[in-house]
């Protein structure tokens, strides 16, 4: 174990070098987990020729080691997820909030959509992959590593998909990497027709305004760091209390029972989701929630994410990727498509006016891979923040990130895939991307009527 946990660290201190030294990894925004993960990748692949030296055989091992830190890791983000305290949102701001929110569902919704209709028509029978393939641009562009991750460990608990954390991971560095290269691209066309928000004001002091107030004085009979961490492993805990609980209530269950069959097979990071909010509800209750520093969990949640990242892309399992990277080259092309039309067709009739293509940019960046990509493409067009666009992304995120792209819906589906026909999830999410798309246009006429 602690061989394995300083060759991490040696790779990722490495990463963060690399990084630092090469500018232009700095300018795609690479992180510095990815680029350690790919290098341990590459050590992987020429280690693995010969195992007879010391070298090689402490380098095994540790791959070995790093493939089960997946499972506990997820479950410690997703218990930080539902922890931290939702900002509350300025007044005059819901009409735009909820248009942001229609065009995150949509977009979404139509990765979905078109990977499923895909890999259903096209990839199944050319290339032989199963219909959970066509979940992939919803769960890796549009969720990100950690979803990756989590939609890696339904599979594996289900024994339904081999291969799908590493296929997923794949396909969140492609699209980090696509991502980047298309927005800049998209950057500039929005330059040259003119698309820019520049006259409206700053806002960004507003947008501070609510985080500023979650910092608190620390508390003294403990360290502050230690505290955010005992709230964490408090969600944690709970959260691994409600799995053992369901676990012995649906063996109650009779065997055939598909509730049984649900129930019994649900990940440790689902009720470690459930865990955070409920850690937050008692806090709130007995009016202590003033404590739990926002700040001070996503920290502690983003080293567990910066780790799974690198352990992630570090134990890839080359072959899977090899037999399946024709199909998924498809299934990303036909999903770099439907995010351009996004931007370019779908966008300007839905968001908000005043701010619609620095949204459309935001979104664009949590489409393929992450939202800090989403805000460094923000950033290009609109460095000041002097427009609304991050605080309208901000909150409308939770009504999208708590059910889709990453949320319980996606966890859901593949269950849903096994038992029924595609066409039963295809059908219901283009209707409702349709009528969304509908409602979006509406909403939009009303507010400049």
């Amino acid at each position: 174990m602690t061989t394995a946990v300083l060759i991490a660290a040696g790779f990722l201190l490495f990463g963060v070098w690399l990084r630092w030294q090469f500018k232009w990894l700095s300018a795609i925004h690479a992180p510095a987990a990815l680029i350690a993960g790919l290098i341990a990748l590459l050590a992987a692949q020429l280690w693995s020729r010969d195992g007879s030296n010391t070298a090689a055989l402490l380098f095994n091992d540790a791959l070995r080691q790093w493939e089960s830190w997946r499972s506990p890791l997820i479950p410690i983000i997703f218990a930080g997820m539902l922890l931290v305290k939702p900002d509350s949102k300025p007044a005059g701001q819901l009409l735009a909030t909820t248009q942001q929110a229609i065009g995150a569902w949509i977009l979404i919704l139509g990765q979905l959509c078109v990977g499923l209709l895909a890999t259903w028509l096209l990839l199944s029978p050319a290339w032989g992959v199963p219909i959970h393939f066509g979940q992939l641009l919803e769960v890796s562009w549009a969720g990100g590593f950690g979803s990756s991750a989590a939609w890696g460990e339904v599979h594996r608990s289900r024994g339904s998909y081999e291969g799908a954390a590493d296929l997923a991971a794949f396909l969140t560095a492609s699209g980090l990497l696509y991502g980047v290269l298309s927005g800049l691209v998209i950057v500039n066309i929005g330059i040259r027709r003119r698309w820019l928000t520049t006259s409206h004001p700053a806002r960004a002091a507003q947008a501070t305004a609510a985080e500023s107030s979650s910092i608190r004085s620390p508390i003294r009979s403990i360290d502050p760091l230690m505290f955010q961490m005992l709230l964490l492993a408090a969600a944690f805990g709970v959260g691994l209390g409600l799995q053992s609980l369901i676990s012995l209530a649906v063996k109650t269950l009779p065997a055939g029972s598909p509730i049984r069959g649900v129930g019994g097979d649900l990940p440790l990071f689902v009720f470690t989701l459930l865990g955070g909010w409920l850690v937050r509800k008692c806090m709130s209750a007995v009016r202590c929630d003033a404590l739990i520093e926002n700040e001070t969990i996503n920290r502690l949640t983003g080293v567990a994410l910066e780790l799974l990242v690198f352990v992630a892309i570090a134990t890839l399992k080359v072959a899977v990727i090899r037999d399946n990277v024709t199909a998924a080259c498809v299934l990303m092309a036909i999903g770099a498509a439907w995010v351009w039309f996004n931007v370019v067709w779908i966008s300007p009739r839905i968001l908000p006016r005043r701010c619609w293509f620095e949204l459309a940019l935001m979104n664009h960046g949590f489409a393929t891979a992450t939202t800090a990509q989403g805000m460094m493409l923000l950033r290009m067009v609109d460095p000041e923040l002097k427009t609304d666009a991050a605080r309208v992304y901000a909150q409308a995120a939770p009504l999208t990130a708590m059910f889709i792209g990453g949320g319980l819906l996606t966890y859901a589906l593949p269950e849903v895939l096994i038992r029924f026909h595609p066409i039963y999830v295809i059908a219901p999410t283009a209707i409702a991307a349709l009528v969304l798309f509908s409602i979006g246009i509406r909403l939009r006429k009303r507010a400049y009527s």
